[in-house]
C-alpha cells in the first residue's frame, strides 16, 4: 500500500497505529518500528544545505537482518528534487550527514529523512519502512 507521504510498504493487515501514513510490514500486527531518527540540529543552510541525523536501533524491536538505507530526500515544496541514500548494517547509534548543492537560503527545500530495508528503483518491489519518517526544515 501507499502512504499518505508516498512510502509504500507491505500492509498485509493495513493498519497504520502509528498514525504517521505510512504502512509499512504490519504482517505481525506490532507497529514498533526498530529504528528511530532524530535529527542533530536544524537543516545548516549556509553552504547549499546539510541534514545531519543519528538512527539508532530499537532495543524492543525486532532487528532487521542485514543493510538497511537511510535516505535523505531533499523536497522543494511538496516535489521530491533529490536523493542521498547511504546503505550500512546499523547495530549501534549512527550519525549520518547529507549534503545538497542548492540554495540554502530558499526556504522552500526541506528534507524528509527515511530508513528502508532495501533500495531499488524496481516499481514492482516494496520496501519496508523501519522507522518513523523524519521532516527537517519543513514550513
Amino acid at each position: 500500500g501507499t502512504g499518505e507521504d508516498g512510502t509504500t510498504g507491505d500492509d498485509t493487515t493495513g493498519d497504520d497505529t502509528a498514525g504517521d501514513g505510512t504502512t509499512g510490514d504490519d504482517t505481525a500486527g506490532d507497529d514498533t518500528k526498530p529504528f528511530s531518527i532524530t535529527a542533530k540540529g536544524d537543516l545548516d543552510r549556509s553552504s547549499g544545505i546539510k541534514a545531519t541525523v543519528n538512527v539508532d536501533r530499537i532495543s524492543a524491536a525486532s532487528d532487521h537482518d542485514g543493510n538497511e538505507v537511510v535516505i535523505f530526500q531533499l523536497m522543494k515544496g511538496n516535489e521530491p528534487v533529490s536523493i542521498v541514500a547511504l546503505e550500512k548494517d546499523i547495530q549501534s547509534p549512527e550519525g549520518l550527514t547529507a549534503h545538497f548543492n542548492v540554495d540554502g537560503s530558499d526556504n522552500n527545500y526541506w528534507v524528509k529523512v527515511f530508513v528502508f530495508d532495501e533500495f531499488n528503483s524496481d516499481t514492482n518491489s516494496v520496501q519496508t519502512n523501519l522507522a518513523q519518517a523524519l521532516e527537517l526544515g519543513k514550513n
